[in-house]
């Protein structure tokens, strides 16, 4: 049996309607769920009805990343920042109704280098922790994920890491492993440096250029090197295969083998 703290993210089946692409994760064992709220269904009103009905061929946890494309709490325009801090409160009480465990929070970015970084990151911190009682009130843990590589960032690997030591108990880390490489992170570091504080991984691999979300082993990560660290993460950490729309199914089932045979020792 699968170890429940593997998980499979929507994102692979983000252009399947909701309940067809619940339904082919379902087919793939694993036992874990990650909502991906991309796109305009997310906002009718009925679809948390039809989250909740599908919950139960999921036995494992279940989590839920918000939008995230154009959603940016770093932002350097006010109603933006305004705007997406809304969006995560609303996340969080869905979280909440659904019995989640945590929420997926982007630490943010920069449009364009041009925009002084430490502000960007100061506005960041300043976010989460208006939103930190939000989630506690709810019973649900922030995860905060390291995104922006290539000039975008508003943190490098240390800043980040300072950060979540941080940040008030109830918020959390959660490690992209694919995005901590484009960034030029040594990541068997971040992960031994973040370990009491990770809430969960986010697992994919790209060619170092493009946030390609590619299968475990399809591009530059060394996976021989990552995977044996599982151990050494939080007992409730959660590990999300996190893979681009269109992979084959067969490729989840896969990877889901191999992330679980270190999590089951």
């Amino acid at each position: 049996m699968l170890s429940p703290r593997l998980g499979v993210s929507q994102y692979t089946v983000l252009t399947s309607t909701i309940p067809r692409g619940l339904d082919m994760l379902a087919q793939t064992g694993i036992p874990g769920l990650e909502i991906f709220m991309e796109g305009p269904d997310w906002w009718d009103p009925g679809v948390l009805h039809r989250i909740a009905q599908a919950r139960g061929m999921f036995s494992g946890s279940l989590s839920v990343h918000p939008p995230a494309w154009d959603i940016n709490i770093a932002s350097y325009t006010k109603p933006v920042r305004e705007m997406s801090i809304e969006v995560y409160r609303r996340s969080i009480e869905w979280t909440k109704h659904l019995g989640g465990t945590y929420v997926v929070l982007h630490v943010g970015w920069r449009g364009t280098p041009e925009l002084p970084r430490r502000e960007c990151l100061v506005r960041a911190e300043q976010a989460i922790g208006a939103l930190a009682p939000r989630a506690c009130q709810a019973g649900v843990t922030l995860a905060v994920e390291n995104v922006g590589w290539f000039g975008q960032e508003i943190c490098d690997q240390t800043e980040f890491t300072e950060l979540i030591w941080r940040l008030p108990e109830g918020v959390g880390a959660l490690l992209d492993v694919g995005h901590a490489l484009l960034a030029g992170w040594d990541i068997p570091a971040a992960v031994r440096a973040l370990a009491p504080r990770i809430v969960a991984v986010h697992l994919h691999d790209n060619d170092g250029r493009s946030d390609q979300h590619l299968p475990i082993g399809r591009g530059r990560i060394d996976w021989e090197g990552l995977l044996p660290l599982i151990p050494e993460m939080p007992e409730g950490c959660h590990f999300i295969l996190e893979y681009a729309p269109g992979t084959p199914l067969e490729s989840v089932v896969q990877g889901g083998a191999q992330v679980d045979r270190f999590l089951n020792g």
